[in-house]
């Protein structure tokens, strides 16, 4: 309709009060003043030298763009490009691997950040690194501190564990000898077994990646009398980075003062302080955020 065009408004006012009804018969009268009558002069009453150029740039620009409305929708349809029998043939392929990789147990896992990795592993290794889900959320740096240890995580840390290996494998040489060759004198050091516990000590020793708080380090406000049960019980305040954030907690070394109950209050938000087992003994963890109620 005329007052679609993308002309001014009042240009569009004088092609519909001069009679246009219909975009085709502007064009048709610019090309032929004589098909409208009483406009055969070439001018419409109520539009300038300017409006004129405005309304021939229009014309011009509909001349050039393809005249899709001219074509019939069966050529249209006639040219869209069919899937080509290469393309079906691979989609077919790729479906009938990722289900002969389910029926042994494998998966295949795809996302779409660019920073992303995915492996497709058989079931032997998912399996192997299921079984090692409840070691790794027995460690100190993981249970204690809040993290719900899955596949993924565990996955994660084999990974940096196997690349750390391998680069004291290597001794950062980059020559001919290959990294297998020397990763058999590289097996697991101290600095990779987190040590146990003496289960006859009563007194433990603070475990790797514990900090322990000093006396005169400042208590938030909210957790004040928190505190003060922890303390007044033997306990003593820890941390620990998780993700970048600080994770506050409490432990006591002394077995005999390990049997104690959690802090029974709870914060403005319902949240209670949570016990997490480990080697050690428990772990009471403080809520991030721990606000008064």
């Amino acid at each position: 309709m005329i007052h679609d065009l993308p002309l001014p408004l009042r240009l569009r006012n004088a092609l519909a009060k001069a009679g246009f009804t219909h975009p085709a018969g502007i064009r048709d009268w610019l090309a032929d003043p004589n098909t409208m009558p009483g406009l055969e002069d070439g001018t419409i009453p109520g539009v300038g030298d300017t409006g004129m150029k405005a309304l021939r740039d229009w014309a011009d620009s509909q001349s050039a763009a393809p005249a899709v409305d001219a074509v019939p929708a069966g050529r249209w349809l006639s040219q869209l490009r069919p899937i080509d029998a290469p393309t079906v043939a691979l989609e077919a392929n790729l479906a009938s691997g990722r289900a002969a990789l389910a029926r042994i147990g494998g998966s295949v896992e795809v996302s779409t950040s660019k920073d992303a990795l995915s492996l497709t592993l058989e079931h032997d290794l998912l399996a192997r690194l299921d079984a090692l889900i409840d070691v790794v959320a027995s460690l100190p740096h993981a249970k204690e501190f809040g993290i719900l240890v899955d596949r993924k995580i565990v996955a994660r840390m084999a990974l940096i564990r196997g690349l750390d290996a391998m680069e004291r494998a290597n001794s950062g040489k980059t020559g001919a000898e290959k990294v297998e060759t020397k990763a058999k004198s590289a097996d697991s050091g101290p600095e990779d077994a987190v040590p146990l516990p003496d289960p006859d000590a009563e007194v433990l020793d603070t475990p790797p990646g514990w900090s322990k708080c000093t006396p005169t380090e400042k208590i938030p406000v909210p957790e004040a009398v928190l505190h003060d049960y922890y303390t007044q019980n033997g306990w003593f305040r820890y941390w620990g980075m998780v993700d970048g954030t600080p994770i506050y907690f409490y432990w006591c070394p002394e077995r005999r003062l390990q049997d104690l109950d959690p802090f029974p209050g709870s914060d403005k938000s319902g949240r209670k302080v949570a016990i997490q087992s480990t080697p050690w003994g428990p772990g009471h963890v403080v809520p991030v955020k721990w606000a008064n109620s």
